[in-house]
C-alpha cells in the first residue's frame, strides 16, 4: 500500500528544488507567481523589524516640590505651635492657691463670703504679734490669695494691724497712720475708724492695686491688694474699681473688732 508523502517531501517544485511542493492544506501554487507572503498580526511590525514597541508611558512627576512643601509647611506648623503652646501653658497656669491649714490671726480674720467677693478667699500666710518683743508696739500680719481655680488674677491682699500701746501710743498712731510720703496723693475714705484714706498704686507697667489706711484709737489698719491681671501675650493692671472695693471691704471688717 503506498504511504503519503510526508510533511515537505511533496512533488518536485520548479527549478527542480525539493521541498516546495504542494504541502496538505494549502491551495496548489499557481504556475508562473511567486509564493505569497504572509503577514503578521496587526500590531506587529513586519519580518526584519524587531519586536513591537511597548505603550507609551508619560514622564512621571517629580514629586520634589510637593514634598519640600510639605515639609515646610510642617515646620512652620511647629514653629508657631510651641510658642503658642507654651503661652498657652502659662496663661492657664493657676495664680492662686489653697489655703493653709492654720487659720489666721484673730485680729485679721474675715467672714468667707467677704474674701470670696474680694477675690482673695484663701489665707496663706501669717506673722502674729511679730514685733510683739518691742515695748509698746505689737504687729500682726496676714496674707491672702486668689483660689486655687483662678488663673488670671496675679495679686495678693495684705492685712497687716499695729498695736500701740504705753505713754504717748496714740500720738505715735496718728503719726504713722500714714506714710511720710505717699505715692499718689490720698482719697478720704469716710465711714471708717477715726480717720482713713485710700492710695492707689497708680505705675507705668502692669503692677497695681490700692491701699487703705485706717486709723481707730490707738491702732493702725493697713489693708493692700497689689497685683496684676495675667493676659495671654500681656498683662495688664488690675481694674482700679475692683481693688478699691477689696481693701474697703476686707478692711471694714478687720477695724469692727478693734478696741477703741
Amino acid at each position: 500500500m503506498q504511504q503519503p508523502p510526508q510533511y515537505g517531501q511533496g512533488q518536485q517544485g520548479p527549478q527542480g528544488y525539493p521541498g516546495y511542493g504542494q504541502q496538505p492544506g494549502y491551495p496548489p501554487q499557481q504556475p508562473g507567481h511567486p509564493p505569497q507572503q504572509s503577514y503578521p498580526p496587526p500590531g506587529y511590525p513586519p519580518p526584519g523589524y524587531g519586536g513591537p514597541l511597548p505603550p507609551h508611558q508619560p514622564p512621571k512627576k517629580k514629586k520634589t516640590g510637593l514634598i519640600l512643601g510639605i515639609v515646610g509647611g510642617v515646620v512652620v506648623l511647629l514653629g508657631a505651635g510651641i510658642p503658642l503652646g507654651i503661652f498657652a501653658s502659662d496663661y492657664y497656669a493657676s495664680t492662686g492657691a489653697d489655703p493653709v491649714s492654720s487659720p489666721a490671726p484673730a485680729e485679721c480674720q474675715v467672714p468667707p463670703q467677704v474674701l470670696a467677693k474680694a477675690g482673695f478667699p484663701s489665707f496663706v500666710s501669717g506673722n502674729p504679734g511679730a514685733a510683739a518683743t518691742v515695748p509698746g508696739l505689737k504687729q500682726i500680719g496676714c496674707g491672702f490669695k486668689p483660689g486655687p481655680e483662678e488663673n488670671v488674677r496675679d495679686a495678693t491682699l495684705n492685712v497687716r494691724v499695729v498695736e500701740y500701746s504705753g505713754e504717748g501710743a496714740l500720738q505715735q498712731a496718728k503719726n504713722n497712720f500714714m506714710p511720710a510720703k505717699p505715692e499718689n496723693p490720698p482719697i478720704e475714705v469716710r465711714g471708717l475708724g477715726d480717720k482713713a484714706a485710700l492710695v492707689r498704686l497708680i505705675t507705668q507697667s502692669a503692677f497695681s492695686g490700692a491701699e487703705l489706711h485706717v486709723l481707730k484709737g490707738t491702732n493702725v489698719v493697713t489693708v493692700e491688694v497689689s497685683g496684676w491681671d495675667k493676659g495671654f501675650f500681656s498683662n495688664s493692671p488690675i481694674p482700679q474699681q475692683e481693688a478699691d472695693d477689696a481693701v474697703k471691704a476686707v478692711g471694714a471688717e478687720v477695724v469692727k473688732k478693734l478696741p477703741r
